[in-house]
């Protein structure tokens, strides 16, 4: 389907730079320190050019520059999916479709962990760990596994 999946979490305080640096590293993609921002986009612009790209973008706190960040208003086979608490910075960054994903229950969670961890739910201590695991993390847990399965 997608010849290229790139997956960065955009933290609170993030930076072109840093943002950019992250899709770089999942592109295999050398980071000079003496280039600019310009450059880096250019260059990521070059490695997506005439492939199928998806890219999720998880976390997203602030209006993003996709063009200023990666380049990539050229690539039309390329789709973007950001992940966000703040459904107006999906709507200023121009989204297509906005979807409100709604959190899995502990009992839904707990499965998927289950799913995940297969056997090993069974050793002495993980189960605990588990259910504390799941219910702090679940909803994090939850949208990382259904982005993983796009």
């Amino acid at each position: 389907m997608f010849d290229i999946v790139i997956w960065v979490t955009v933290s609170k305080e993030w930076s072109l730079k840093e943002l950019q640096g992250a899709i770089m590293q999942q592109l295999k993609l050398n980071m000079e320190s003496t280039v600019g921002i310009e450059e880096y986009a250019w260059r990521i612009s070059e490695e997506l050019k005439g492939k199928k790209c998806l890219i999720l973008m998880d976390e997203v706190c602030d209006f993003i520059d996709l063009h200023k960040v990666m380049g990539i208003q050229d690539h039309q086979e390329s789709k973007v999916v950001l992940a966000s608490r703040l459904r107006d910075i999906c709507k200023d960054m121009d989204a297509d479709e906005l979807i409100n994903v709604k959190p899995l229950s502990d009992y839904e969670a707990f499965n998927m962990f289950k799913q995940k961890v297969g056997q090993f739910i069974h050793c002495p201590g993980i189960k605990p760990v588990a259910e504390l695991v799941v219910r702090v993390w679940g909803i994090v847990a939850a949208d990382r596994q259904n982005s993983k399965d796009l």
